[in-house]
């Protein structure tokens, strides 16, 4: 089995790097993929615990990027990590992500402000390192029980919900207008093509599209995206099965991960298996893997 879709505490996951490479090698996997959230700090370290996995490892990353209205998610593998971490720092730094979070925020006061709802500025305007501003706006407005019947059920206390389906929805009065705050796609396309390195759209089904063929003939037909995600904690078999054939009849690659996280941000999801919905064979990845530089 294979996870190519892992997540660290160098980003928004509950274990370290050398927790999910013992992890990994007590579940025998052929290849795993660390994909922090816009940074490959995941690595830095690698070679004083390679030796805990027998495995291979595929360089990865997974960045945050904008396409027409919407905000994805990329995910990029085989990258010279070295190489590709100067555009993540210049891209993704402490202040960009401020200045990301604060437009956020702007934003979410708009709302609340039409709404009418309680909240206090002061705890919106917090902005550490850490906290994505999905969390910081969730958390606030769930300090006030008040607040709950002006604001989507599914959401409360959610931010996993609020931040795909709400403030990433250009339909939603919540959205945030994230287009206008991350990369272009074609940018990070051509960076990591400069480092080397593949770009497969990650899960799909996550993002709010009224017609998944549709969206997938345009960002294909309008960007050299590399491949697609097509297993993941959230694809069912049929879902699996039609982005498979899609990809064979567009020529595009195939990968797969369980998108593990941990308890705190994503329960009930494992390494290798996501919600038992997974089981991601070596054949899935055999057209490209040989063509990048593993570690």
């Amino acid at each position: 089995m294979i996870d190519l879709h892992i997540h660290t505490t160098c980003s928004d996951g509950d274990n370290t790097p050398e927790e999910i490479l013992d992890m990994a090698e007590e579940l025998k996997l052929e290849y795993i993929s660390f994909i922090d959230h816009n940074t490959c700090k995941g690595y830095d370290d690698l070679h004083k615990i390679r030796h805990k996995f027998n495995g291979k490892i595929i360089p990865g990353c997974e960045v945050e990027c904008t396409f027409m209205h919407y905000k994805l998610e990329v995910l990029c593998y085989g990258i010279d990590v070295e190489k590709f971490k100067k555009f993540l720092d210049y891209s993704f730094s402490q202040e960009v992500k401020n200045r990301q979070k604060l437009q956020e925020v702007e934003a979410a006061i708009k709302v609340f402000d039409k709404l009418g709802m309680k909240y206090n500025k002061d705890n919106l305007f917090k902005l550490d390192s850490e906290t994505f501003g999905g969390q910081i706006i969730i958390t606030e407005i769930c300090r006030y029980e008040e607040n709950k019947n002006m604001f989507p059920e599914d959401a409360w206390k959610n931010a996993r919900i609020f931040f795909r389906e709400y403030q990433s929805n250009s339909n939603s009065i919540w959205y945030s207008g994230k287009s206008k705050i991350y990369p272009e796609i074609s940018e990070i396309i051509g960076n990591v093509k400069n480092c080397g390195g593949f770009t497969f759209l990650a899960h799909p089904y996550e993002y709010i599209v009224d017609d998944m063929e549709k969206f997938l003939d345009v960002l294909t037909q309008n960007s050299s995206i590399d491949g697609i995600e097509c297993h993941h904690c959230t694809t069912n078999d049929d879902q699996i099965r039609y982005l498979e054939n899609y990809c064979r009849k567009n020529n595009l690659y195939i990968s797969g991960g369980s998108d593990y996280h941990g308890d705190r941000y994503k329960p009930g999801v494992n390494i290798a298996t996501g919600t038992g919905n997974l089981n991601i064979g070596f054949d899935v990845i055999k057209d490209w893997v040989d063509k990048i530089e593993l570690i």
